[in-house]
Formats: structure tokens, sequence, C-alpha cells
């Protein structure tokens, strides 16, 4: 935005420094070249009166003197002719009177009865102005005294041409002018903005105490920081009152539900034998609700509590899991083994909230070894990729079907073919802790059958944190 406002800016300034420097240079060179001419026409007027008069006098020398006078003083080059009765008297300068009596001045000196003239014309190979003026006559001297004067063209042009240079000097000073105040606007503009931006991405990263500061930039700013610290504020309200809600309301249900399951479990005792399965039943729905509430009340602390990331040994963390779910896999009949990254690099070190990689470990592993039948495997790798230590679970179990690798991680949500006991929120919880460790998760489907459960949680590019027993075989692969 700020190079868009400076640019803009610049733009502007140029187009209208133009706009107005071009029109007032033209002006400028054309009234430098009028001038020019009537210098020349003027000095021509004055030369012929003088040196007419000389002539007229009989004194040739001091006309000559006079006009090498003019010529030295004007630094004009090009020539003077002087002639009188139809032929030159005397010449001065570069141009001879061959050169000099091109067709448009020889005109003009062929008929002395015509006024002064001046005009432009090419000399040689020089463009000149020049002037044609005439002696008086007197009764003694009829014939007029002629002088040609001319002077470069060039030395108007250079005049010309530092016109220009000195409006080019403005105008790039100008312009210089417009990017330094563009800077300064935009910068007024954009970094109340930019500290907005800040605020509102760190709501979004879950620090709901982030404010933008109102005391910075226009009204308008100021406004707009004021209603998103209200939004933040009222968001932050919103969530306590949630999270309040939703761990009170866990709190609360575990009494009643215990107490039922109780009475049930006491009345399977006393009642006939053909309503003890309707009585089990009963027992398995409070089971499953007491597990709901569990989890609620788990995500409801998990959300509430927002600790620093730490830095965790990802290859120790994978060996201890495994180790605890290694009795499981062989009741159920599974293999279960793990593979970490490639040898001889350094551990694997992750940043992560505490006691959270463990949870998300547990939750995916019990995916896992639910979906996949007896005689099948399940295997965890990880591996560092792009700044990220990047976990796999993977199973070869019934999968998932097209489309539900997206809805997996929504609250309450399972698949048709899940075990009816399950809460939906296993893969939700996940999500939640691996966006507060600034990680990722997401569900593929394994080739060959199968899911392919990925999490991501960023490196802390550091090889000084000590390794768990058994967590030494990396680059290894390790199968029960």
């Amino acid at each position: 935005m700020r190079r868009r406002l400076v640019a803009g800016f610049m733009l502007f300034t140029l187009v209208v420094t133009v706009a107005l420097e071009v029109p007032l240079g033209l002006i400028l060179q054309t009234r430098q070249l009028d001038s020019a001419r009537a210098f020349v026409g003027r000095n021509a007027g004055g030369l012929a009166v003088i040196v007419g008069d000389a002539i007229d006098h009989g004194e040739p020398r001091r006309a000559v003197q006079v006009a090498t006078r003019y010529l030295h003083e004007t630094g004009s080059d090009v020539g003077i002719l002087v002639v009188s009765n139809g032929t030159a008297r005397f010449h001065l300068g570069s141009a001879n009177p061959a050169e000099l009596l091109v067709p448009a001045i020889a005109r003009s000196v062929r008929n002395p009865a015509a006024p002064s003239h001046a005009g432009q014309a090419t000399v040689g190979t020089v463009e000149v102005l020049y002037a044609v003026a005439y002696g008086s006559t007197t009764p003694s001297h009829p014939e007029r005294v002629v002088v040609v004067l001319s002077q470069p063209y060039s030395v108007v042009q250079d005049a010309v041409n530092d016109e220009w240079l000195k409006l080019g000097a403005f105008g790039g000073g100008v312009l210089v002018a417009a990017i330094l105040l563009g800077l300064l606007i935009s910068a007024s503009m954009t970094r109340p903005l930019y500290h907005i931006e800040t605020a509102v991405t760190t709501l979004g990263e879950g620090d709901l105490e982030a404010r933008a500061p109102t005391d910075r930039g226009t009204p308008e700013l100021r406004a707009l920081a004021s209603a998103v610290n209200a939004m933040a504020a009222r968001l932050d309200r919103l969530l306590g009152a949630q999270q309040s809600f939703a761990a009170n309301a866990s709190h609360q249900l575990r009494t009643p539900l215990t107490a039922m399951r109780l009475r049930l479990e006491q009345a399977k005792t006393r009642v006939p034998p053909d309503s003890v399965r309707d009585i089990e039943a009963a027992l398995d729905e409070v089971g499953r609700l007491s597990r709901i509430v569990n989890v609620l009340l788990e995500l409801a602390r998990s959300e509430a509590t927002q600790p620093d990331r730490a830095e965790v040994d990802i290859g120790a963390l994978i060996a201890d899991r495994i180790d605890a779910w290694q009795p499981l896999a062989e009741e159920q009949g599974l293999s279960l083994g793990w593979e970490i990254g490639d040898a001889p690099r350094p551990p694997l070190v992750g940043l992560a909230r505490p006691a959270t990689l463990d949870q998300v470990l547990d939750n995916l592993l019990a995916n896992a070894f639910e979906a996949t039948a007896p005689g099948g495997s399940v295997s965890v790798e990880a591996r560092e990729q792009g700044g990220f230590i990047e976990v796999r679970v993977l199973d070869t179990g019934r999968g998932l079907a097209p489309g539900d690798h997206e809805r997996a991680f929504d609250r309450f949500w399972r698949a048709g073919d899940t075990n009816p006991g399950g809460s939906g929120l296993g893969l939700a919880i996940v999500e939640h802790l691996l966006r507060a460790s600034g990680g990722a998760a997401e569900l593929r489907p394994r080739g060959g059958g199968g899911t392919d459960a990925i999490i991501r949680v960023p490196t802390a590019r550091s090889s000084a944190t000590p390794r768990a027993p058994g967590a030494s075989g990396h680059g290894e692969r390790r199968d029960a």
C-alpha cells in the first residue's frame, strides 16, 4: 500500500510538472529566439548608422574599427559585411562575402529601398540569425550603406538549453520533494494500519489480549483501531463465557452421570434376565456421555490456557508413546513401528506447548488402532521438512471416504462406520492443540488403503536437547 501511495503521488506530481513546464519551456524558447532576433536587428541598425556616417565622411578606417569592436564585444564569429554603391566595402568574421550573400540576404542587399530585415538562414554549414540594415542617405551620398550582421544560432540554442536545464532541475527538485512528502504521508497512514494489522493477526493466532494503539494516525484510523479493540474485548468475553460454560456444564454433568451409572449398575443385579440387555445398553450410553463430557472439559481447559511454547525432542516423545501403546498393539494383533529422520542428523527438536504433542499422538494412535483390523500395521514416521517437523501416523485400516478427510476435524463429526462409542472430538482437539503451538494437522488417503495422518510443528533448530532412553535410533526403523 505504501509503495502504491508513493507511486501515485509521484506520478501525479510528474504529470502536473510536465504539463506546466513543457508549455513554459516552449514559451521561453520562443521568447529567447525573438529576443535574439531583435538584438541582432537593433545592433545592425546601430552599426548601419555609425558605419554609414564614417563612410560618408570618408573615414573607412573608423568604420572598420567600430565594426571590429562590436565583433569582439559580442563574440559574433560569423561576420559583418558592409556594402556601399553595390560593392562590398569590407567584411569581418569567419564568413566571406560570397558565403554571407545567401539568397535570402542577397535579395535584401539588392533592394536598398526596403526596410531593415531580420531572419534565419544557413551560411555555409552554420545556422545563423541575420539582420540587414540600411544607413541614411544625404544629398552628397545618395547611395545607402548596407550592413549585414549575422550571429550563430548556436548562441541562442545554448541559452534555450540553459532554460530547459533550469526547468528540468526545478522539476527534479519538485519530484524529489514530492517523493519525500509522499513517504511522510504514506508512513503516517500505513504505520497505524500496520499496528492494526499486527493486532488483528495476533488476535487470529489466539492472543485475545492483543490491542491496537488508538493514539496514532488520522481520526478514521483511530476509529478503526478502537473498533478492532472493541471487537477483541467482546470476543474475549464471548470466548471466556463459552469456555466457562463448557467447563461448568461438563463439571456439573459429571455428578448426575456418575449417579445414573451407579443406579443402573445396582438395578442390573435386581432386574429379570430379559431386562439386563436394556440396562447394559443404557450403561453404554451413560459411558459414552461421560466420555463426551470429559473431552469437552479437556477441550475447554486447553482453550482457556495458552502457555508459551517449549522445545520438545520429537524422537524421544515418539519412542515413549510407542512403548506405551505397544502392549495394546500386541493385544489387538497389530504391528507397531516407528522411523525417525535420516542418520546421522541431530535429534528432531520442535516447538510446542507443554504436554500437547503426547496428547496429539495418543489421539492419532487411538484412531489408527480403532480403524485397523487384527493383522494390520500402524507406523509413526518423523522428519524435518521446510522449517517444520513432520510426524506421520500411517495405518492399514479401512480409511475414510472421499471428502471426509477435511470434515474429520469438525467437532462431533464422525464417519458412518466409526465406533458408535466415540465422541467425534478427538481430531478437533488435535487440530486445536497444534494450532496453539503454531502447527497444523492433515489427513490423506494412504496408497494401498488406510489413512495417513500428518502433523507439523515448527522446528527449534537446536541439537542440545537431551534424548530419552530408546530415542537414540535416529535413522533406524523399529518394529514390534
